[in-house]
């Protein structure tokens, strides 16, 4: 929330000083017209509106402090530290309470500070803040800000030290503790920082900083029991526990697994294996923890891991299902798009659209999947748009984008766009660093050579990567199948194809790809697609049966309770 709370809170603190020196309390400021709509406007978010009330709220009130904060802190937003400087200044030299005083003598130094040109006078209005209780903590977590701009680590400790002693507050102790874990008791000091934390976002930051120390030192317990406090702040938010598992991937998730067994009912403990399965790319115990959180718990949130799931093991029917369980409307682009490649093309492709038109959250994700199910559908108009406003707000080339683009481009008759663009999915491959460059990025130069009419250099690069002595991924694989077809090589084209979907390759996608379009009608084709299809009923069968067993006698009790 974007409330000045050390303003309101020394405020409060000083509201008895403030009335017997005549001074206008905030209640009072408030109830002017201007200084109302400024806060309105100003806790909406909307800067410009809220200036120009405060702007108009000092010319009809030259004492209102309240207002001079608001341009103050607009300003530093802004990065236009001298206008915020004479703004505090102005409030400071306005109000009479020594606590406001010292409030306003913190964000000037603040401000100071985040200039680094004037260390010094940052300092002197730290140390007069300092003398003020209520706002000493902010004062001597400034004055150590100073010292580690100065490089003195020492001193910028001590004053740490300080600021905790006098306000033990979230941020104060993860500052201390990012400066040095030297001469404390870290895991005390954490689960203090745990305790005082103020609203989410501090919680977050304070049990996050506890897994990291809890990995470093190998205390497993405290890094899971960790894992599920931040699922009951918010269960659906996966950064922290993703944070989490990139820290200790095997031992948070033995030590989960450990925990779930011993505690079953727990709906969080499947659910955070779901999402450590699904980061650690091992998609069939992924849909079985998330077909047992969703036995479990049976919530939105639940529902769209299941068909997210689902979608990764390639069973779009079962996606559909998961998804149709959600709050109508909330998950529109994945409903729509499972709907679209499990064969109800016309339905899943306005569901999406009209997800995209209104689209304010998911951005570039849901226009990415309608630019795909466009293009594949031949409408090369709406799909080159949409490419086009993905690699604008992408800011880097992206392969797939590019190349996509690059054909709906050329079949809208767009050629010198068209070959731009393929010249720039070349260069991101052939100019990248060779440590970036991974397989399957390679395996996307002989399409773009050959689209290119460079039918010489696209079969170098083919019969180079294909010769290697190395296993290849599904999706390198694929990409060979889709050059050797394009290029009219149908035996090799099967070949690779066939290869590539026995290691997990999408059939579904396989069937509608327009790269695969000279091969498609092959009955050698169709019935390895419908084999691929078979093969992915089977698995989803054996994993949903193992699911099913693996808490049998919880799941039952649950479901009669």
């Amino acid at each position: 929330m974007r409330i000045i709370r050390g303003l309101i809170m020394a405020l409060a603190m000083v509201l008895p000083l403030a009335m017997a020196a005549e001074e206008a309390t905030l209640d009072e400021l408030m109830k002017e017209p201007f200084a109302r709509m400024m806060w309105s406007a100003y806790y909406q978010g909307d800067n410009e509106a809220a200036k120009a009330a405060a702007q108009q709220a000092v010319k009809a009130n030259k004492k209102n402090y309240f207002a001079y904060s608001i341009l103050g802190e607009i300003s530093k937003t802004e990065e236009n530290y001298a206008d915020a400087k004479k703004y505090y200044d102005k409030a400071m030299k306005i109000v009479e309470s020594p606590s406001t005083k010292a409030f306003y003598n913190v964000c000037i130094g603040n401000l100071y500070l985040a200039e680094k040109k004037d260390l010094a006078k940052a300092a002197e209005h730290f140390r007069a803040a300092a003398k003020d209780e209520i706002n000493a903590g902010d004062a001597f977590a400034g004055l150590s800000g100073v010292e580690l701009a100065k490089g003195d680590t020492v001193m910028a400790v001590r004053y740490m030290d300080n600021a905790i002693s006098v306000e033990p507050t979230t941020s104060h102790i993860i500052s201390r503790l990012i400066i040095s874990e030297e001469g404390t008791d870290v895991a005390a000091l954490l689960s203090q920082a745990i305790e005082n934390a103020s609203d989410e976002e501090e919680l977050e930051a304070a049990l996050l900083a506890r897994v990291k120390y809890a990995a470093k030192t190998g205390d497993m317990n405290t890094l899971a029991e960790t894992s599920v406090k931040i699922f009951a702040v918010n269960p659906s938010d996966e950064s922290f526990l993703t944070a989490a598992w990139e820290v200790a991937p095997g031992e948070l998730t033995n030590c989960l697994e450990e925990r779930m067994c011993f505690d079953p009912k727990e709906p969080m403990w499947p659910i955070q294996m779901q999402i450590l399965m699904r980061h650690a790319d091992k998609p069939v115990e992924s849909l079985k923890y998330a077909i047992i959180a969703d036995s479990l718990s049976n919530t939105p949130y639940t529902h769209e891991v299941l068909g997210n799931a689902y979608i990764a093991l390639c069973d779009y029917p079962k996606g559909v299902e998961s998804f149709r369980k959600a709050p109508e409307g909330s998950l529109d682009h994945k409903l729509g798009y499972a709907l679209f490649m499990a064969g109800n093309r016309p339905e899943g492709l306005q569901m999406v659209r009209d997800f995209v038109a209104q689209d304010t959250v998911t951005g570039i994700y849901s226009a990415n999947l309608l630019a795909n199910m466009t293009f594949v559908s031949g409408n090369d108009s709406e799909a080159a748009a949409l490419y086009e406003r993905i690699n604008s707000e992408l800011g880097a080339p992206d392969l797939p984008t590019l190349v996509n683009g690059s054909a709906a481009m050329k079949n809208l008759g767009m050629t010198r766009q068209s070959g731009e663009w393929l010249d720039m999915a070349e260069k991101s491959i052939v100019e990248n660093d060779s440590i970036s460059t991974t397989e399957e990025m390679i395996s996307w130069l002989p399409i773009i050579r050959f689209r290119k009419g460079d039918a010489a250099g696209a079969e170098k690069a083919a019969s180079e990567s294909l010769c290697e002595e190395k296993e290849l991924s599904e999706g390198s694989l694929y990409n060979y199948a889709c050059y050797y077809a394009q290029a009219g090589n149908s035996a090799r084209a099967l070949e690779l194809l066939e290869e590539s979907l026995e290691k997990g390759q999408d059939p579904y996608w396989a069937e509608i790809d327009l790269d695969l379009k000279n091969i498609r009608e092959m009955p050698e084709f169709k019935i390895m697609i419908q084999r691929a299809k078979e093969n992915i009923r089977r698995k989803i069968e054996i994993i949903e049966s193992s699911a099913k067993s693996y808490f049998a006698p919880a799941v039952g009790v649950l479901n009669q309770e």
